[in-house]
């Protein structure tokens, strides 16, 4: 199931998504499964180490951050390593797919971060076209401060309800940020294994939507 969130920076939303997506990463699978968007190279190198540090206790699960101003041969290594999870900006993200050195037409997640601000900064063509090389069937995250009319478009287009039919995605209230900032540091006390997110509700579930319930 779809979720758009309306979180602001700080609230622990980043949790909120990569460890229900970490959790469903097939991990004998060394392909892209997930795709972060962000909107600058810090803050993909922010989401980007903060999934790697979760995926660490559970072993197996590459995180590669691809972005303008770093070399195209560290990210092309890590491409051909076979990462499962990348974190990237738009631009550099066409740049690969159109090198056809990033394939994402088996992708199961995507998540985009700061949409507002993506659309702000221009990127919305750019999304869009990141959007059309990803399967129809895929669960999609979308989280933003705000809630122009610009991305609930994106949002109407690109999300499906439980039917398969394209339609509004699961919402996530604005008030909710103090429940997920402390479902976050919950998280990081219990160690991010396996057993943990069980315990915390981030597997037991087959829906990225389920993280609503923090």
């Amino acid at each position: 199931r779809d979720v758009v969130g309306l979180a602001q920076t700080g609230t622990g939303k980043t949790a909120a998504f990569a460890l229900p997506v970490l959790a469903r990463i097939d991990r004998k699978v060394r392909a892209p499964q997930a795709l972060v968007l962000a909107p600058t190279r810090e803050l993909a190198l922010q989401v980007a180490d903060s999934f790697q540090s979760f995926a660490d206790h559970l072993g197996g699960i590459s995180v590669l951050p691809i972005y303008g101003g770093q070399s195209y041969g560290i990210q092309l290594s890590g491409l051909r390593r076979g990462a499962q999870v990348i974190v990237g900006t738009p631009g550099r993200v066409i740049d690969h797919l159109q090198k056809g050195s990033l394939d994402i037409s088996d992708l199961r997640f995507l998540v985009l971060d700061e949409a507002d601000e993506m659309l702000n900064m221009g990127f919305q063509e750019d999304v869009e076209r990141i959007l059309a090389d990803t399967p129809a069937e895929k669960q999609v995250a979308l989280f933003s401060a705000t809630m122009p009319a610009a991305i609930e478009r994106v949002a109407h287009r690109h999300a499906v309800d439980r039917d398969g039919e394209p339609g509004p995605a699961n919402p996530l209230s604005r008030d909710r940020g103090d429940a997920l900032q402390e479902r976050h540091a919950a998280w990081q006390v219990a160690a991010i294994g396996q057993e943990g997110c069980e315990r915390l509700g981030c597997v037991d579930g087959d829906q990225i939507g389920h993280v609503e319930r923090a």
